[in-house]
């Protein structure tokens, strides 16, 4: 097992007023970036992205559509997104759930981005799958989240996490029926036709935690260079007042496909919304946030991490804050491109009722992956 460490090569401010820039694209020689972000002014969108042709020293801002895909051995760019589209449609109490989940499909990258692309909608079948409350005590049923891995017989790992009818662990911080979600994996066998249920990255009724962590979610996924594959999952949850609830980022395995995983082991002791990347020299590189953005590298089979690098820090009234949602990219042989954004209560003060994120400042970052044996 090797050890590594990571090398901050430059970093410099991409955007400001913006924050969560939680969708990134990185062309294949890294010259084109472009990332989503939050727009707190909400005119004309919530949303907005800005786009690099000279590998990150000057950005455009525009208003187009954009969201995060894979591209498949064939060329083809994919993606699986957003909650169940059928929610509401249904009698929570049924059994089993219905899930219909949405495809985006086009011919390539520069298709995706120039907006040629397909919608189109599949169904899910996820045997144990429970209507569930989210922090905002808003019922959902499940959520397609970021992870997307496209296996050597063609078939499509898609990560998920909510609740199953046998989670039961309340969280008591969080009204109404909360309770400790569960990420798991869901297989498509046909891109994108149809999905099913494969296996669970990780519950808290098999691996417990604190009463007040959210549970396992915000699940990435990667293949390794071994062929093995790696996850890495959000458990915290709280974190403001006395009842702050610092709980791991914790990481996962699997040698079978994504049948069968690993115990949970500890990355760091927070982080929401995990990036993963492996660079050629086998070292796994993770970034997450809140409390602080921060940049770890571990061992080729993700048991050994160095000690966290802090981008941010996390002092403050949330929305002046870091939001802790970025993007990770490899951009070199071994090296990684960041972004993320910061924000501070001192960039808010003399404005009185500032929106969340309006003071922000998005950078991007690079790093050198050094292996140290």
């Amino acid at each position: 097992m090797s050890k590594y460490s990571l090398e901050l090569i430059e970093q410099h401010v991409a955007c400001e007023g913006h924050y969560y820039p939680e969708t990134a694209y990185f062309s294949p020689d890294a010259q084109t970036i472009i990332f989503s972000v939050r727009n707190p002014s909400k005119e004309p969108k919530d949303h907005c992205i800005f786009t690099s042709h000279d590998g990150g020293k000057t950005f455009e801002k525009s208003f187009d559509d954009f969201f995060r895909f894979t591209t498949l051995k064939d060329g083809t760019a994919w993606t699986a997104i957003g909650g169940n589209f059928v929610f509401d449609r249904f009698r929570r109490t049924q059994f089993p759930i219905p899930y219909i989940g949405k495809v985006v499909t086009a011919q390539s990258p520069e298709e995706m981005l120039k907006g040629n692309y397909n919608e189109d909608f599949a169904k899910v079948k996820i045997p144990d799958l429970a209507v569930g409350y989210g922090d905002g005590n808003n019922a959902h049923s499940g959520s397609f989240d970021h992870g997307i891995v496209e296996l050597p017989n063609g078939d499509i790992l898609c990560t998920m996490y909510g609740q199953f009818r046998q989670d039961k662990n309340r969280v008591p911080y969080i009204p109404g029926e909360y309770y400790q979600y569960r990420s798991w994996i869901a297989v498509t066998h046909d891109r994108g036709q149809s999905f099913e249920y494969l296996s669970t990255l990780a519950d808290a009724n098999t691996w417990p935690l604190p009463e007040y962590a959210e549970g396992y979610c915000e699940p990435d996924l990667i293949m390794l260079e071994d062929g093995s594959l790696f996850s890495v999952m959000r458990s915290g949850g709280f974190y403001e007042g006395e009842d702050n609830c610092y709980t791991p980022l914790y990481g996962v395995r699997s040698t079978d496909d994504g049948k069968t995983w690993s115990q949970p082991v500890a990355i760091n002791r927070h982080g929401v919304y995990p990036k993963a990347v492996q660079v050629k020299n086998g070292g796994i590189v993770v970034t997450a946030g809140r409390d602080g953005q921060f940049i770890s590298v571990g061992s080729e089979d993700g048991t050994w991490w160095s000690e966290p690098m802090y981008m941010t820090e996390n002092k403050g009234t949330w929305g002046q804050v870091p939001s802790g949602y970025g993007s990770l990219a490899v951009t070199g042989e071994n090296e990684v491109t960041l972004i993320y954004d910061d924000g501070c209560e001192e960039w808010y003060k003399g404005y009185e009722n500032p929106e969340k994120g309006s003071h922000h400042k998005v950078f991007i970052a690079r790093f050198k992956v050094i292996k140290n044996d």
